[in-house]
C-alpha cells in the first residue's frame, strides 16, 4: 500500500498463529460482539485483523463494502459496533464529528489503530474524545507489516499502552533493531527493525530478488528486514519513528525525518492534517525540498501566514535549523490511498504542481 505491490505468500499456519497471539494478547473480543468491518480484505490488516480474527472470536462482524471515511460517524451511529479499527486519520476525524457530539458510545470497547504513524497529540484527542462520549476504551496501537501477516506488536494491556508506544511485541515473535551495518543496537536506540515469528510469510510470488533483498537468514534464523525505524525501551516498549524510504535528503546531503515535523506541526490547534515529504529541488541535480503539505480547521482565526509562521517558529525552536520543513503548501485536503493512508508519494511527486494550493516559503 506504500510501495510497488508485491504478491505476498500467506500460509495457513500463519493465519492460525496470528489468531493465537492476538488471544494471548488478551485483545478485549468476546464472543458476540460486534466490530465494524471497514478495512479492505486486499490487504493482510483487513484479511487477518479484520476478517479472521473476529471470526475465530465468534463475532460479528459488519461489513462496509465501500468505506468512505467522511461517512464513519455514521457507520457508527448506525451499527452500534463494540470494535473499531482502522488507520489514525479515520479515529481522528471521529473527533471532529458533529453527529457524534452528543451520542452516548459507551458501546464502543476497543479502538484500534495501525498502518500509519499515530502522533501523540492525535493519540491524546481520540482518547479525550472517546472518554467525553462514555467509552472506557483507549486507542489501541499495533506496529506490523504483510510480511509479518499484518500485526506483530501490540499495545496488550495498560502498562504497554503508553503514549506514543506501539506496544510490545506479540508472543512469539522475535524482534531486534540494527544500524545500518547489521549490527544489533542498545535500549533507546534508533535504528532498523528486524522481525522473526510464526506468522512470517513464505514471501513474494515470483519475486525472487526482493525475496533476497527482504528476507535473510541469520544464523540459522529466518528474518524480516522491515524498512522502518524504531527503538526499543528496556521494559519492552517499542517506540515507531518513521520509514526509512520516506527520510528526505536534501540537497547538501543532509538527512531529514518527516515525523519529527509533521509532530510538531500536528500540535497547532489549527492544523487538521499534514504531511511532510520530499519534494525534488529544480535548481540542483540532486536532493530534495523538506516540504510541508497541511490542511485547516475551518474557522480558523489566524491567517495562513500566521499560522504557518508560528508553526516554523515551533519548529526552530524544538529541531536544528537543517531539520525542518523549507516549503509549505495549504491545501483543502490531502490525497489518500486505497486504504486511508496520505499518500505521500502523490504529493512528492504531484503536489507542487498543483495550482489550487497555496505556497508560504519560509526559508531558501
Amino acid at each position: 500500500t506504500t510501495g510497488i505491490p508485491k504478491g505476498s505468500l500467506m500460509n495457513n499456519k500463519n493465519f492460525l498463529s496470528m489468531v493465537y497471539q492476538n488471544h494471548a494478547a488478551n485483545m478485549g473480543w468476546d464472543k458476540n460482539d460486534i466490530l465494524l468491518g471497514i478495512m479492505p480484505p486486499f490487504i493482510a490488516y483487513g484479511l487477518v485483523c479484520g476478517f479472521t480474527l473476529p471470526l475465530c472470536n465468534g463475532m460479528q462482524i459488519d461489513i462496509i463494502p465501500k468505506f468512505e471515511s467522511d461517512k464513519f460517524d455514521e457507520y457508527i451511529i448506525k451499527h452500534r459496533p463494540n470494535h473499531i479499527m482502522g488507520v489514525p486519520s479515520y479515529l481522528d476525524n471521529l473527533t471532529k464529528s458533529e453527529k457524534l457530539k452528543n451520542k452516548d458510545l459507551s458501546f464502543i470497547k476497543t479502538a484500534i489503530v495501525g498502518g500509519d504513524k499515530l502522533v501523540v497529540s492525535s493519540e491524546e484527542r481520540i482518547n479525550e474524545f472517546l472518554a467525553s462520549h462514555g467509552s472506557r476504551a483507549m486507542v489501541s496501537k499495533g506496529y506490523g507489516m504483510t510480511e509479518m501477516s499484518s500485526n506483530a506488536v501490540y499495545t496488550a494491556n495498560k502498562d504497554s499502552n503508553r503514549l506514543g508506544s506501539v506496544g510490545i511485541p506479540l508472543v512469539e515473535n522475535e524482534f531486534k533493531i540494527i544500524d545500518e551495518y547489521g549490527n544489533e543496537i542498545c535500549y533507546d536506540e534508533v535504528g532498523e527493525v528486524c522481525l522473526t515469528g510464526p506468522t512470517l510469510i513464505d514471501g513474494y510470488l515470483n519475486n525472487p530478488e526482493e525475496n533476497k533483498k527482504v528476507f535473510r537468514i541469520e544464523n540459522g534464523t529466518r528474518w524480516v528486514h522491515t524498512g522502518d525505524n524504531a527503538y526499543m525501551t528496556q521494559d519492552g516498549l517499542v517506540f515507531f519513528q518513521d520509514r526509512i524510504k520516506r527520510i528526505i535528503i536534501r540537497s547538501d546531503g543532509h538527512n531529514v525525518w518527516p515525523s519529527r515535523i509533521e509532530q510538531i506541526i500536528e500540535e497547532n490547534p489549527y492544523v487538521k492534517q499534514c504531511c511532510v515529504t520530499g519534494v525534488k529541488d529544480p535548481n540542483v541535480a540532486n536532493g530534495e525540498i523538506p516540504t510541508a503539505f497541511i490542511t485547516l480547521e475551518d474557522g480558523s482565526l489566524e491567517t495562513a501566514e500566521e499560522i504557518i509562521k508560528s508553526i516554523n517558529d515551533a519548529c526552530l525552536s524544538r529541531l536544528p535549523e537543517r531539520d525542518i520543513a523549507l516549503m509549505y503548501f495549504i491545501q483543502d485536503e490531502l490525497p489518500l490511498t486505497p486504504v486511508g493512508k496520505i499518500d505521500y508519494l502523490k504529493l512528492s511527486k504531484e503536489g507542487i504542481d498543483n495550482p489550487k494550493v497555496k505556497k508560504i516559503v519560509l526559508k531558501k
